[in-house]
């Protein structure tokens, strides 16, 4: 069951979870090559006696200059960075329109995200929305939370960064871990993975997350975290559609 306390620090430990961007590209020049002018052959004119005319040799050709080199760098290749790496699942989130994220561990749960809402579901119902910058609370007969509040791709991508796991909503205001590091590497088979540490002053220990990425669909494949409760596993589903977010009618 997701738990709450205070003023929404930890309203879940499912709903805090963690999920630009900048993509280098090389442009290419060209370089332009130095053609020889050969000079005019001269000629004597004749008078009424022609004088024996002399042979003027032509000058030989200079060969055209090769263009020098120039170095290109690998074109629309982006970096594997942590940045890149977020920038690239905001974008397979907006492409999808729908991305349901499951959990199973010690809190088990449901997500659910479009590009610019969020919310949080427990058994089948929706019991936290996150929509038009504000956050309302369905332990509180869905009453707005005060503060301006992140939602949708923004929270996603903040929870993962900020406590390694996928968030409803994200605000200024909300917890973070201490001591942060990322990190992204390439697999052999073209997938990225993002590498999370950090210390929760919440749960008293280290959190440490990954989450596998293929960025030929920008698409999240698989994604874990452990912390001083035990090991969390994510499923992510983009293809399932779901009911447009909005904060329920009561």
């Amino acid at each position: 069951m997701l738990r709450r306390t205070g003023r929404l620090r930890s309203r879940s430990r499912l709903a805090g979870l963690l999920l630009v961007a900048t993509a280098t590209a090389a442009a290419c020049g060209g370089t332009s090559g130095t053609s020889a002018t050969l000079l005019p052959t001269a000629t004597q004119a004749g008078t009424r006696t022609a004088a024996p005319s002399a042979s003027v040799a032509a000058p030989t050709p200079r060969p055209a200059l090769s263009p020098a080199p120039s170095a290109k760098p690998p074109c629309c290749t982006p970096a594997a960075t942590p940045s890149s790496f977020w920038a690239a699942v905001t974008r397979g989130l907006t492409a999808a329109r729908h991305l349901q994220v499951t959990a199973s561990g010690p809190s088990p749960g449901v997500l659910r995200f479009e590009p610019s809402a969020s919310a949080t579901m427990v058994n089948g119902t929706i019991v936290f929305v996150c929509t038009g910058g504000a956050a309302y609370d369905g332990q509180s007969r869905f009453a707005r939370v005060p503060g301006k509040w992140t939602c949708g791709a923004g929270a996603l991508v903040n929870g993962f960064r900020q406590i390694g796991q996928p968030a409803d909503s994200w605000s200024a205001n909300s917890p973070g871990d201490a001591s942060i590091t990322e990190s992204v590497t390439v697999g052999s088979d073209g997938s990225w993975t993002w590498a999370y540490g950090g210390i929760s002053a919440f749960l008293g220990g280290r959190i440490t997350a990954r989450v596998n990425l293929d960025p030929a669909t920008n698409r999240i494949r698989t994604a874990q975290r452990t912390d001083p409760t035990g090991t969390t596993t994510y499923a992510f589903d983009y293809a399932g559609s779901f009911p447009a977010l909005a904060v329920p009618a009561h």
